[in-house]
C-alpha cells in the first residue's frame, strides 16, 4: 500500500492503466506511474491560485492520453498528456454556472471522438464533443464542436451523468 498525493491531502483520483492522476487541496495535479511495484511520481501541474479541483478524469485520445479538472470556479481545464509524460495545457472550457461536481469521458467514438459529460451545482449536464487528430498548438475554440448541448438535471440531481 502506498499514500498518493500531497501533504494538502488528495481529493480526487483517477485510474487509466498503468497511469494514476490525482488533483488536491493544494490545486495540484499529479501524474504518477506503476515501476516495479512501486508507484512514481511523473508530474506536478499547477491548477491556478485558488482553484479547488472537485472532480478529475483522463482518457486515451489519440496517441496520448487527455486529462481533465473541474471545481471551484466553474471552468473544465484540459491536459493533453503525451509520450514520457510531457504535459500540455490544452484549454479551458467556460459554460456551467457553478462548481463542477462530476465528470465522465466516453470511449473513443467510430469517428475519433470522444465524448465528455460534465455536471455542475447549477443543475445541468453539459455534453462536450472532442475530436482526435488535431495539434497541440491549436486553439481549443478549434477542437471543441460548437454545438455542446445542456442538459436539465431531473429533481434537481446532479451527482451521476450517463453518456450513451
Amino acid at each position: 500500500r502506498e499514500s498518493l498525493g500531497s501533504d494538502a491531502g488528495s481529493a480526487m483520483i483517477s485510474v487509466l492503466d498503468d497511469v494514476v492522476l490525482t488533483a488536491g487541496l493544494d490545486s495540484i495535479m499529479r501524474i504518477w506511474r506503476l515501476s516495479d511495484s512501486a508507484m512514481v511520481e511523473e508530474a506536478a501541474i499547477g491548477l491556478g491560485d485558488g482553484f479547488l479541483p472537485e472532480c478529475i478524469s483522463f482518457t486515451h485520445f489519440g496517441d496520448s492520453l487527455l486529462a481533465a479538472v473541474g471545481g471551484s470556479d466553474r471552468k473544465l481545464r484540459l491536459y493533453l498528456i503525451q509520450e514520457l509524460f510531457s504535459v500540455t495545457f490544452v484549454g479551458v472550457l467556460s459554460g456551467h454556472k457553478d462548481w463542477i461536481r462530476s465528470l465522465r469521458f466516453s470511449d473513443l467514438t467510430q469517428e475519433g471522438n470522444v465524448l465528455l459529460a460534465t455536471a455542475s451545482n447549477d443543475r445541468t449536464a453539459q455534453i462536450w464533443r472532442l475530436r482526435t487528430g488535431w495539434k497541440t498548438d491549436i486553439c481549443v475554440n478549434d477542437v471543441l464542436d460548437k454545438n455542446t448541448k445542456t442538459f436539465k438535471m431531473p429533481n434537481g440531481r446532479n451527482d451521476e451523468v450517463l453518456v450513451a
